[in-house]
């Protein structure tokens, strides 16, 4: 919800507000979900390559999109799906072990 935000609102709003934002948010549910006492062999590691992938796609689209799309929704809207893309394969790949 909060990528398309990033790229649609004023440059520094975008980037300053909701960034420090999302990281809170990511912080919280990655030190929560690493807590847990009983998960699942491996899913340590599939949250690492989870994260890991997210973070490559959430960069990758929020440089160029910053760069090149600043305020242009037809970039911003798909760009979210493809952020996301990482947490649904991840959430995919912990379903089928």
């Amino acid at each position: 919800m909060l990528f398309p935000v990033l790229g649609l609102a004023p440059p520094p709003v975008g980037v300053s507000v909701f960034t420090p934002l999302w990281v809170i948010v990511l912080t919280v549910l990655v030190r929560y979900a690493m807590r847990q006492q009983v998960t699942r062999r491996g899913q340590s590691r599939r949250l690492t390559i989870t994260f890991g992938s997210w973070a490559l796609a959430y960069a990758g689209a929020l440089v160029i999109g910053e760069l090149l799309f600043m305020g242009v929704a037809t970039y911003w809207v798909p760009m979210a799906a493809v952020v996301a893309a990482p947490f649904f394969a991840g959430a995919w790949w912990t379903g089928r072990t």
